[in-house]
């Protein structure tokens, strides 16, 4: 990880500490990630009807993996985090089937058990060296048994291009990637199913959020009042509710399922 983002992720673990808002403080899309996540895992096990083992890489502060832990007892769970302080934050959850651990994807030995399916919430993004995302993906394929499942929630370069195409349109300011961030391209997709991925469909489409980002990121803005709301405001929610997700390819945040050749 590069400096720059393990100095930001000691920041969020001293300021959130073990709170859903660590990592990114929009609950809409926190709320969404989990709804994806979870439904992935129970249409996963309702096909093999057993237990299953699951690793959460760059699990954060391990609060998604405390929401999976509950919904699925029978299951078990492993978290792995390399910012030492979020990995302590995590560790100290005592989650029963749900073990932690301080290390690095990019590292082949970083862990050392085959597992069912493998999370990545926006984790490659951190990892600002092409070969090394590769190397990561690599010792993913290398941990999943045959027919598993990689869930990837990661930002995309070509949907946030999108959006800061229609915010010029409409004379915003262009939202620029946070510093602690390198989104990942449609080229790495390729990449993957040269390494032995294959892409499915989702329960939700990988555009799933496109709606509310263009809400939240463009159409609010152009009406909101001076002094009115800015987040979490009654205006997008309705519009959200009206219109419905995935409408265009306006979320830099996809999500993308991939099953192992």
């Amino acid at each position: 990880m590069e400096k720059k983002s393990l100095e930001h992720y000691k920041r969020i673990a001293e300021n959130y500490g073990d709170k859903a808002t660590s990592t990114i403080k929009d609950q809409f899309i926190r709320n969404a990630e989990v709804s994806f996540i979870l439904k992935e895992i129970e249409r996963y096990k309702k096909g093999l009807n057993r237990s299953l083992v699951v690793l959460d890489v760059g699990c954060g502060n391990g609060y998604v993996l405390s929401v999976l832990s509950e919904k699925f007892p029978d299951s078990q769970f492993y978290g792995v985090e390399f910012t030492k302080e979020l990995f302590e934050i995590a560790n100290a959850r005592n989650l029963g089937n749900v073990t932690f651990l301080n290390g690095d994807c990019r590292d082949k030995n970083f862990f050392s058990k085959k597992v069912d399916i493998i999370i990545t919430e926006r984790v490659l993004i951190n990892i600002f060296n092409p070969n090394e995302r590769i190397m990561a993906i690599e010792n993913f394929q290398n941990l999943l048994n045959k027919g598993g499942r990689y869930i990837l929630i990661e930002s995309f370069v070509e949907s946030w291009e999108n959006l800061n195409k229609a915010r010029k349109e409409m004379v915003l300011d262009l939202i620029p990637q946070s510093p602690q961030n390198r989104y990942i391209d449609e080229g790495l997709i390729k990449t993957m199913g040269e390494l032995g991925f294959s892409e499915i469909n989702g329960v939700f489409p990988s555009n799933y959020l496109s709606t509310y980002f263009y809400l939240t990121r463009i159409f609010h803005h152009l009406f909101r009042p001076k002094g009115g709301k800015k987040e979490g405001s009654e205006f997008v929610k309705f519009f959200n509710e009206v219109l419905g997700p995935s409408n265009g390819n306006y979320s830099p945040i996809q999500f993308r399922v991939f099953e192992t050749k």
